[in-house]
This record gives structure tokens, sequence and C-alpha cells, in this order.
């Protein structure tokens, strides 16, 4: 998975992008927290908007949730 981190003030460009992969069927993904730190908005390439970000910085980790439903 591509996910890319967004800020509001240029929403068309990203600040940071990273990889990640699935963890769970319903839809959590792990990637990296530096990735999605600071960022308005978190969108998963072919999964839309994730969103609900558990942030462990310490270990930089982080839980990001898609809409499992989508192919």
């Amino acid at each position: 998975l591509v996910i890319s981190a967004v800020n509001a003030a240029r929403a068309e460009d990203a600040i940071s992008s990273g990889t990640g992969f699935a963890v769970t069927d319903d839809g959590w993904l792990l990637t990296n927290a530096h990735v999605v730190e600071s960022c308005d908005r978190i969108e998963v390439a072919g999964k839309g908007i994730a969103g609900d970000p558990r942030i462990d910085s310490t270990n930089d980790l982080a839980l990001i949730k898609v809409d499992a439903r989508q192919p």
C-alpha cells in the first residue's frame, strides 16, 4: 500500500509518503508514525481517505483505518 499525508494548506501536494500493510481484515493498516504525523489528511492509494490514526512516536509506528469494504 502507498500512503500519502496531506496538509490542508496545499491539499494537492503530499507532505510525506510511505508504505504500509494491512494488519486486520477490518481495515487497520500499519505504517510509520513519521509518515502521518502533523498531517491533516491521510490518503491510501486504492483505498481513499484513512482516519483514526493511532500514533506511537517512540517506536515510529502508526495504525490508520480505511474502509475495508472497498476492493
